[in-house]
């Protein structure tokens, strides 16, 4: 694949087993990746949106399942059925009727400035029928933390995530990352090889797409999710809020290919994809962003986490997926596979 580098993650048993890197971090500068090294995340994000949310249900100051207009009355769709019934739950599985959008995200604009242009954003489906992955929307629903608050996404996440979890080398924007000591820079693939490109600062969809974080780092928050919520003793989140975040609501194939190992019944829970991998449960997700490529993944009842970086841009998702399916092959000894 001519990857300048890739990151690689594993914990079992809250045992981590692997974490380290392979290949540069700088091709040019000749630096090696490292556990410590940053990568943006991208849209991995979304599950620690997803989180954060669950958390503020907790506390009781939004629900997910109870339209966003009751608690915000100036929430406003194209859709005059999506204003007075979308709920953060439609938000997080992205069945509001909206497609991408994407293009909003290079605007100068605020997070405000987007939740009052959702009105005169025309939806290419029907309220609630079919599922379309939203960048757009994940912003808006890390917004509701916002407003609900009066206090930024970013601080919320730090504080109630990062923190706790002693995630001290992640982050919320480009811009934080590019102050650090160690990050990884970005490259897309060329006839010749991999070319370095321009970190592409995304913090406006922050809540869809903004966290930096490291190998280690990222082991943390995968065990607290195989922990349901629960660190140093301490539940963070409740186990009811958990399970509906890593629960499938609706119906969602990502992978196009079709092999005995993979069967196609996968899901989207909130911020995770759900899928079986030789009968065995797991829930992920998946991140691209400009010169990145992320994926985080959990077996829950085998206590199995698993993340992988890279530092270049497509292809990236079908290496990620082989070296996913062989982990989990030789860690639970289920037979060699030729991934």
């Amino acid at each position: 694949y001519k990857f300048p580098g890739m990151g690689i993650g594993v914990i079992k048993d809250g045992k981590v087993l692997f974490s380290g890197g392979f290949g540069l971090a700088d091709i040019e500068a000749g630096v090696p990746i490292s556990g410590d090294t940053q990568f943006a995340i991208a849209s991995c994000s979304k599950a620690f949106t997803a989180t954060l949310l669950g958390m503020l249900q907790d506390e009781g100051v939004l629900e997910l399942e109870r339209p966003v207009r009751e608690y915000l009355p100036d929430f406003e769709m194209y859709d005059p059925v999506a204003t007075a019934q979308c709920t953060l739950k439609d938000m997080l599985t992205h069945r509001t009727g909206l497609g991408g959008y994407d293009a909003l995200w290079s605007d100068d604009l605020t997070r405000e400035d987007l939740w009052k242009r959702l009105k005169y954003l025309k939806p290419n489906k029907p309220f609630r029928s079919a599922v379309q992955y939203s960048n757009l929307i994940y912003a808006m629903a890390g917004h509701v933390a916002e407003k609900v608050t009066g206090e930024s996404w970013d601080k919320l996440i730090k504080e109630k995530i990062f923190m706790p979890l002693g995630m001290t080398n992640s982050n919320t924007s480009i811009t934080e990352m590019l102050k650090s000591g160690s990050f990884a820079s970005p490259y897309w693939q060329g006839e010749d090889g991999p070319f370095r490109v321009e970190n592409w600062n995304v913090d406006l969809g922050g809540p869809a797409a903004a966290i930096n974080s490291t190998i280690n780092d990222m082991l943390k928050w995968l065990q607290f999710n195989i922990d349901r919520g629960q660190w140093a003793g301490k539940q963070l989140i409740s186990q009811a809020a958990m399970e509906e975040i890593h629960l499938a609501h609706v119906r969602y194939k990502l992978w196009k290919w079709d092999f005995d190992e993979v069967p196609p019944i996968a899901g989207y829970g909130l911020g995770w994809y759900n899928d079986v991998y030789k009968g065995h449960p797991l829930y992920f997700h998946i991140g691209e962003i400009e010169g990145y490529c992320s994926m985080q993944m959990v077996l829950p009842r085998e206590k199995l986490g698993i993340v992988c970086f890279n530092n270049v841009h497509k292809p990236c998702i079908l290496a990620q997926a082989s070296v996913a399916y062989t982990i989990i092959d030789n860690v639970l000894e289920l037979g060699e596979s030729n991934w």
